[in-house]
């Protein structure tokens, strides 16, 4: 059974000498563990309206899967993104999306 892991989070700028460097905050603004599967399905996390600054984190544990972002996304092929067993990635996110998977 493939797993996959979704965490939308923030980045804050923060240095000790003075420069900045992005760093992910430590409380995720959502995440969830899926079992992506033949057909695309969305994760249980919204980004709100209006949110500035978040990311996706989406991490492929056992098995290579497509991800697609959007209002009403479908993970596949011909649109997606692949991320390969083992793989993470990071997305920017706008209001309105949501993440959805699908095994490769």
């Amino acid at each position: 059974m493939a797993t996959a892991h979704i965490v939308l989070a923030a980045a804050s700028g923060r240095g000790v000498t003075g420069s900045t460097m992005p760093v992910v905050d430590g409380v995720p603004v959502g995440a969830d563990t899926v079992t992506p599967g033949a057909s695309s399905a969305v994760a249980g996390i919204t980004v709100a309206e209006g949110a500035l600054g978040l990311f996706w984190d989406v991490t492929a544990l056992d098995a290579a899967i497509w991800v697609a972002f959007g209002v009403a996304p479908v993970a596949a092929a011909e649109g997606g993104f692949l991320i390969p067993a083992g793989g993470q990635r990071n997305f920017s996110a706008v209001g309105g999306q949501q993440c959805a998977t699908k095994l490769a």
